[in-house]
């Protein structure tokens, strides 16, 4: 997201996959036998004398990557450090491309605890002032529920809060969607006094309160038009015009 004068220029989101980014690296961390949360991955990178390129492809690629490189006996520190440099990789291809950065970047999301995929930022990005935020794994829900604030202006809120919602009698039921080949499974929740709540589609069928009911729109409209003096009880087939050449 880049902003100006305290604006919101522009944005874009990461379109590749899981590659480069910090479920990843917990992923291939626990592969390699050591500890993200604890510090010992970073710990580990920081030996590391060079790194490697793995490349900034889908996860698949970059598993087989580090499989190659595992067993080609490249040390673990090694990998461990190129790891974090594909964060910053990926980072820099994937999402910024041509866009221009900004002086100032906040690092913010729950991987940058880790100090390794930090000190590789500021190394690749050594012009930039970077701040890494002080909630950083959830600033973009401190950033929600400040939109959210502003939106309300002071009306009341539906929110029950938290407590209310864990000691609800709530019911989970599943079921499987089948309007289309995806066979989707789905999970309702149902609290008392409240809608139910689906959660499980692929699709935004049930994750849309519009997905839900069924509207009416003009061609249900044309439906009734064409049909009006029709009456299925009277046993009589309609009569269907069909325009054509004389």
């Amino acid at each position: 997201m880049i902003k100006k004068n305290g604006l919101v220029v522009d944005y874009q989101m990461n379109k590749a996959c899981a590659a480069g980014t910090g479920s990843f690296i917990d992923e291939m961390a626990e592969t390699l036998g050591v500890s993200v949360k604890n510090g010992d991955f970073a710990r580990l990178a920081f030996t590391a004398k060079h790194s490697i390129d793995l490349g900034t492809k889908c996860a698949a690629f970059m598993s087989q990557a580090v499989a190659n490189a595992r067993q080609e006996g490249v040390a673990l520190e090694v990998i461990a450090a190129s790891l974090a440099n594909s964060i910053v990789k990926n980072y820099l291809t994937k999402v910024v491309g041509a866009r221009k950065l900004g002086r100032r970047i906040i690092l913010t999301g729950a991987v940058f605890y880790n100090d390794a995929v930090v000190s590789a930022f500021h190394q690749e990005l050594k012009d930039k002032t970077l701040i890494v935020a002080e909630h950083r794994e959830v600033s973009g829900a401190i950033g929600a529920a400040l939109l959210a604030k502003e939106v309300m202006s002071g009306k009341l809120s539906k929110f029950k809060g938290f407590r209310t919602v864990v000691e609800s009698d709530c019911k989970l039921t599943v079921f499987n969607c089948a309007k289309c080949d995806n066979n989707c499974s789905i999970t309702q929740m149902k609290i008392p006094d409240a809608k139910p709540t689906f959660y499980g589609s692929r699709c935004d069928r049930y994750d849309s309160e519009t997905g839900h009911s069924i509207k009416e729109t003009a061609f249900d409209e044309r439906e009734k038009l064409l049909f009006r003096e029709y009456h299925a009880e009277s046993g009589e087939k309609p009569l269907v015009g069909i325009p054509g050449r004389w």
